[in-house]
């Protein structure tokens, strides 16, 4: 996994990179295992958490490491956007 960081210290970007093929689509991570898509070559994992959600106790503060899951995890879709406040007008 590699971690791209800004100039403030956030987390701007995270790549994990996976031994995969089409043959088999459930990579086992540290929290379980994905379940992505295979298309002309390319896998997919979309809306991989890469720490649990800054919410309550997490707020805040740096990242926390994500609970792990049991069953496959389906990562063919991105995650929520991120709340925005409304552009004053």
């Amino acid at each position: 996994m590699s971690v791209i960081w800004d100039n403030s210290g956030n987390i701007y970007s995270v790549r994990i990179l996976l031994p995969v093929t089409h043959s088999g689509l459930f990579p086992k991570l540290d929290c379980g295992r994905l379940r992505g898509r295979f298309n002309n070559g390319v896998s997919a994992f979309k809306g991989v958490p890469s720490a649990a959600p800054p919410f309550g106790a997490n707020r805040l503060r740096p990242p926390q490491p994500i609970e792990p899951w049991e069953c496959v995890r389906d990562a063919f879709e991105f995650g929520p956007k991120s709340p925005q406040v409304a552009y004053p007008a």
